[in-house]
């Protein structure tokens, strides 16, 4: 009778110390940006170059590091992602797309410089966790030069630490607030649209 109250007791601590410990996320780079469509850019051609300029893969912590944590992070280049949402983006203002060459009148080049994750321990029963993305947006048409960051942070508050699928979204709508930023920039559409 002993061994079998040891034996679950031994269980039930087992499946207890499973449960606390969280599993490392890789977020999957893809965000959805939306524009109002317009037509001023009269199919102008803007050659698109787009960089994973990160210096670490890492974006940070979930959790709280005295106890349940787990590293987040975004190990894919996001190169062919943002080369697709920033074309998408731009073909919506009216513009005609192509991948960026070195003779090409307009270039748009656009880098994502840092991507960062935190956790922020509340003092109730909530937390927050904030992503900050720092976006790199460089619009030349011939001899001029526009160079802008676009940086964007996004807090939640959250009961219980989000998965991977709500990491994601998360991170993802962060850095779609930056192209859109990015692709309402007066100064740089109108840059690429003379």
């Amino acid at each position: 009778m002993n061994s079998n109250w040891l034996r679950m007791a031994l269980t039930g601590c087992a499946l207890s110390l499973q449960a606390c410990t969280m599993m490392p996320q890789d977020i999957h780079l893809d965000p959805q940006v939306s524009l109002a469509k317009a037509a001023s850019a009269e199919s102008k051609v803007v050659g698109v170059e787009a960089h994973d300029e990160r210096q670490s893969k890492l974006l940070g912590m979930v959790g709280v590091p005295e106890s349940r944590h787990a590293e987040i992070s975004s190990t894919e280049d996001a190169s062919p992602a943002l080369y697709v949402r920033v074309s998408a983006g731009l073909k919506s203002l009216g513009f005609a797309v192509k991948p960026a060459t070195e003779g090409d009148d307009r270039v748009l080049r656009v880098e994502v410089a840092d991507l960062a994750y935190k956790t922020i321990k509340g003092t109730g029963i909530t937390d927050e966790v904030q992503v900050t993305v720092n976006l790199n947006g460089r619009a030349r048409n011939k001899d001029e030069w526009h160079d802008r960051q676009f940086t964007v942070t996004k807090t939640m508050s959250v009961a219980k630490w989000p998965d991977a699928e709500g990491n994601t979204r998360f991170v993802n709508d962060a850095v779609a607030q930056a192209l859109k930023d990015m692709l309402s920039d007066s100064t740089l559409i109108d840059l690429l649209s003379k």
